[in-house]
């Protein structure tokens, strides 16, 4: 079993055999572009609160929930509390690939909604 240790900004990466596993923090107002994960993956909110907006919703995780993610999903992730949000995630591929899409009219209202936008 391989294991490799990186540093990608401000996560740490741990991959075992076909396994990433990282630590994301976001700082109040962060928030990732829309993109799509091309891995299934499970999200773990260790602190703050994080939204994720996804089909046109809207969802907010505290600390302890757990957010999976399906490979092929379109989604935004960020920050939805006035303080630092960190998440443990783990995807489960060799090398985890994400491709940035442009913001629609949905995910403009939704971030208006967290203002964000």
């Amino acid at each position: 079993m391989d294991v490799h240790f990186g540093n990608h900004g401000d996560r740490c990466v741990l991959q075992v055999g076909i396994g990433q596993s990282f630590e994301k923090t976001y700082y109040p107002g962060d928030r990732t572009n829309k993109h799509i994960d091309y891995a299934d993956g499970v999200v773990v909110v260790l602190e703050g609160e994080v939204f994720q907006i996804a089909n046109g919703e809207t969802t907010i995780l505290k600390p302890g929930d757990i957010l999976i993610v399906k490979s092929g999903g379109v989604h935004i992730v960020g920050n939805a509390g006035p303080g630092v949000a960190r998440t443990l995630n783990t995807y489960f591929v060799e090398t985890l690939r994400t491709k940035r899409l442009p913001d629609d009219e949905n995910d403009v209202r939704e971030l208006a909604k967290l203002h964000m936008a």
